[in-house]
């Protein structure tokens, strides 16, 4: 992980359904408010997109 991501919102046909954080380990933890506790079958996928680098480095051999 380049850039840590912190409280980001899960969301469910528009609703927040609780937040994410993942941290510079890649370590992700999910809170779930009680919009899960009130639907049953609810199914994702959490992806997280982030920078490797923000240097570019070019080497020639």
């Amino acid at each position: 992980m380049y850039e840590a991501v912190t409280n980001e919102p899960l969301l469910f046909n528009g609703e927040t359904m609780g937040t994410f954080t993942v941290d510079m380990n890649g370590l992700a933890t999910v809170v779930f408010n009680d919009f899960i506790e009130k639907h049953s079958r609810i199914g994702r996928t959490l992806e997280v997109l982030t920078r490797i680098s923000k240097q570019v480095i070019v080497m020639e051999e």
